[in-house]
């Protein structure tokens, strides 16, 4: 399978952006953007382009140790996380940190401490990660839910249930 140089190097360009119009662009050097979108749609449906991209993704995957189950197990961890988790109170109602955290869960932590007539106070505010995002993701990679909302509106209770079935394999 060969490419010529510059397909090669719209593979590898289109691989780091994921953007396939982009990536025309900067390797045919064109600054019309209606023929680089279909001139990089129709690279992409070229056979041994499409090849190319599914090496080099199999590679990164490699590299980097990235499977369906490890994206799934870690969307399920953001999905249904757990304040508890998190945070914990004492035996007088003060809330404090859990001796150990995950902070993949976290988005940010903001400490502020102020003073006042009735003496310190500190305010924790805490930022969890975006569980919705999370969730479509989820649905999305198992399967249980179109990108087009109307094509599974009538059957969303089903769906949730797939969602949950493809979750509990992954997540024990």
């Amino acid at each position: 399978m060969k490419l010529s140089k510059n397909q090669e190097k719209f593979c590898k360009e289109y691989h780091k952006t994921g953007n396939a119009t982009q990536s025309y662009i900067a390797v045919y050097a064109t600054n019309n953007i209606r023929s680089a979108e279909t001139a990089s749609s129709r690279l992409l449906s070229n056979v041994k382009v499409y090849l190319r991209m599914l090496e080099l993704q199999k590679k990164a995957n490699e590299t980097y140790d990235v499977s369906l189950e490890s994206i799934i197990k870690e969307n399920a961890k953001l999905a249904f996380q757990d304040l508890n988790k998190v945070l914990k109170r004492d035996s007088q109602g003060n809330i404090d940190f859990q001796d150990e955290i995950d902070f993949n869960l976290l988005d940010g932590v903001t400490l502020s401490k102020s003073s006042g007539e009735k003496g310190d106070s500190s305010t924790i505010s805490i930022k969890l990660s975006a569980k919705v995002k999370a969730l479509q993701e989820l649905a999305r990679l198992t399967g249980s839910y179109d990108s087009k909302p109307e094509d599974n509106s009538g059957n969303r209770e089903a769906n949730a249930d797939s969602i949950l079935e493809s979750l509990t394999k992954f997540t024990k």
